[in-house]
């Protein structure tokens, strides 16, 4: 409607910077979104808005393509062409960004909308064809005024109907989490009473390098980005979605945050206070077990990942041969064997004749090594 009535109004469209005014979620509703509303008016109210967006920037990106494939044969200058041409590319990036984001916040929101988008056009080609039957005499007049009505009629009918989308909840999506699977029920339980429902604008900070381990999180909604900060500059590392587990370092070890997070679109996430993990984790050695895991997997892939020959390796297949790596808990002054890529995850180890020592997270580079009380190590596979 605010294309319609800009257009009627003999108005132009000529800035990027409008559509992207339009296409944008409206600050009001954002905040709807948060609220305790009933989730069937609050799903319908966010379903039809951004059906509404996705059209204006489903079209933004069409018109951009087509004007791109014209402008050579209306603009003699080489030159000029070459910059109109620049900038409609940029400008439809614009639009695939917006809609990317889109697919990666609210992802079966967007199926639906694309879903009653390509029913519409359906709709829209069969009541060309029933006029062009008509024109050709193939159809009467009558017949062809009956069925154009009953297509007209579903057209309406699509683009008022909202659809009802049975998304699932932040905690239904825990228990998708491949480190709770075959747990017991009462465990997963304990699981989501501690668990607390936070949100965070995009480019909001999750978490911060350095600070304190507040509590861990599994992301519900959106993407985040994590973020290094080496001399200053800030070094993306890895970028993840829906069902991925950030902070659990902190849990385990204390240590301050190792990484920033932060939100690349609106994030939905499921928080665990750091003292409520911990308490859990002593009334349930497995959480602890498993935790270890994912933390020793995702420290021996960032440190082992800069470390020759590693870092040459793909990140994928570096990943897929961690998977056979092993955490263990040694005594308290126990002598390693170093005969294989180790990782200290937590405590400290100290060379073979003693003089030196090491504070986790490192990879531990001696052929044997000492290690204090409480510590954790990742043992990488024997075999690379």
């Amino acid at each position: 409607e605010s294309i319609d009535s800009t257009l009627d109004d003999g108005s132009e469209l000529d800035r990027t910077d409008q559509l992207q005014q339009m296409w944008a979620t409206p600050y009001l509703l954002k905040v709807a979104m948060r609220l305790p509303l009933r989730a069937g008016r609050r799903m319908s109210l966010f379903v039809d808005r951004l059906g509404d967006n996705y059209e204006i920037v489903r079209g933004f990106v069409n018109a951009q393509e087509e004007t791109a494939r014209g402008v050579r044969s209306v603009v003699s200058d080489p030159g000029l062409a070459d910059q109109l041409q620049g900038e409609l590319s940029r400008a439809r990036e614009a639009g695939l960004r917006a809609i990317q984001g889109m697919n990666t916040t609210f992802p079966e929101v967007l199926r639906a909308v694309e879903t009653r988008a390509a029913k519409r056009s359906l709709l829209n080609y069969a009541r060309r064809n029933i006029q062009k039957l008509n024109e050709e005499g193939l159809l009467d007049q009558h017949d062809a005024s009956i069925w154009t009505r009953s297509v007209e009629r579903s057209i309406k009918a699509t683009a008022l109907r909202t659809g009802r989308l049975e998304l699932p909840t932040p905690i239904e999506m825990l228990r998708e989490v491949p480190w709770l699977q075959d747990l017991p029920p009462e465990t997963i339980a304990s699981i989501e009473d501690l668990s607390e429902e936070r949100y965070f604008d995009s480019g909001a900070d999750l978490m911060v390098q350095g600070a304190e381990g507040d509590g861990m999180c599994m992301i519900a909604r959106g993407s985040i980005r994590v973020l290094v900060n080496v001399k200053g500059q800030e070094l993306l590392v890895d970028v993840m979605g829906p069902g991925s587990i950030l902070g659990e370092i902190a849990v385990l070890t204390g240590a301050p945050r190792t990484a920033t997070v932060r939100a690349d679109t609106p994030v939905v996430a499921l928080w665990f206070a750091t003292d409520r993990m911990q308490a859990l984790m002593d009334r349930s050695p497995e959480i602890e077990t498993r935790l270890w895991k994912l933390t020793g997997l995702r420290m021996a892939e960032n440190l082992l990942g800069l470390d020759s020959p590693y870092r040459d390796w793909g990140r994928q297949e570096l990943r897929r041969w961690l998977q056979g790596g092993t955490v263990e808990a040694p005594g308290d002054q126990q002598v390693l064997s170093v005969d294989r890529p180790t990782v200290l995850l937590r405590g400290q180890a100290a060379s073979p004749a003693g003089d030196v020592s090491v504070d986790a997270p490192c990879i531990i580079r001696w052929s044997t090594a000492r290690v204090s009380g409480g510590a954790r190590v990742f043992r990488a596979p024997a075999n690379a």
